[in-house]
């Protein structure tokens, strides 16, 4: 079974959005300072359009 590379780009990005999702979770638990976690949710979501 062959993937289309699209859909391989796609799987990547989901599995990004959910490990972000989790950093995310993590640094709000740790105290993080709100910049780090911005820098954070602004990568999940470029990863978000990719797909």
């Amino acid at each position: 079974m062959t993937l289309e590379p699209s859909l391989l780009e796609c799987l990547g990005a989901v599995l990004a959005i959910i490990l972000g999702a989790v950093i995310l979770l993590v640094l709000n638990l740790l105290g993080v300072p709100e910049d780090t976690k911005e820098a954070f949710a602004d990568a999940i979501c470029e990863a978000a359009q990719n797909c």
